[in-house]
């Protein structure tokens, strides 16, 4: 579900590699420096080959984006039906589909947490690299993502350990304990149906800050040709004519 986020306002981690290198050549004059002929950081060149990976990048966001909501909203449908045969196999007094349908949704719940536990990781290692890379203008996102991921990993954890302590009394027909099971069945299904809304939100966000970086792109064509004529007219010494 949570992806990382390659359009970003602030500086790229690419960008922030390249001017640290150049700060450093500044700094110690012909030690470690790159070449005179080198392309220059904020070159045409240099820019250009940015935007190709950023566009690179930002591509294989949407397509996992996209996969990421086709499979929540499976999640949504799988979910849903083995709910209404647990209800059906109820009201005819089938305890052994009861049984059958109980584990199957208790091997759905399982891979539901360790996906919630895989994307409370990803979240919180999307913060660290935002605050290692110095890009924080999303920081902030990035924090409440983190946030809401180990919420939903809790909660979820919480209701497994609620339903598997509840099993032997729903086996023995307990009225209490299988409406109790209920309620958390019901509450875990509005958690997946959470998880599918915030997968389209982000592919929704994903595409927005597309829309807005091509036509940052288009505004700085003319500053890129410049920086590219530059380059062309310089000498083999790295001076310009």
């Amino acid at each position: 579900m949570k992806r990382v986020t390659v359009w970003k306002t602030g500086i790229t981690l690419t960008g922030a590699l390249l001017l640290a290198l150049a700060t450093t050549a500044a700094a110690q004059p012909g030690r470690g420096g790159p070449p005179a002929n080198a392309p220059r950081v904020g070159s045409g060149s240099g820019t250009m080959a940015r935007d190709r990976v950023e566009v690179q990048q930002n591509r294989n966001q949407l397509k996992q984006d996209r996969a990421d909501l086709t499979q929540d909203r499976a999640d949504v449908l799988r979910f849903s039906r083995m709910l209404r045969r647990l209800d059906q196999a109820k009201e005819h007094g089938d305890q052994r589909q009861e049984a059958r349908v109980r584990n199957r949704i208790r091997m759905f719940l399982r891979g539901e947490v360790t996906e919630a536990r895989r994307d409370a990781s990803k979240d919180r290692q999307e913060a660290a690299n935002q605050v290692r890379d110095g890009a924080r203008s999303d920081l902030r996102d990035d924090v409440r993502d983190t946030a809401k991921s180990r919420a939903r990993l809790a909660r979820e954890r919480s209701i497994l350990r609620e339903l598997r302590s509840i099993q032997p009394d729903v086996r023995r027909g307990d009225k209490r304990a299988s409406a109790r099971e209920d309620r958390l069945l019901g509450e875990f299904m509005q958690l997946v149906k959470a998880d599918a809304r915030e997968s389209g939100r982000e592919l929704r966000e994903d595409r927005g800050e597309r829309r807005e970086d091509r036509q940052q792109l288009r505004n700085d064509a003319p500053d890129r040709q410049r920086d590219q004529d530059r380059d062309r007219a310089r000498d083999g010494t790295g001076d310009y004519h």
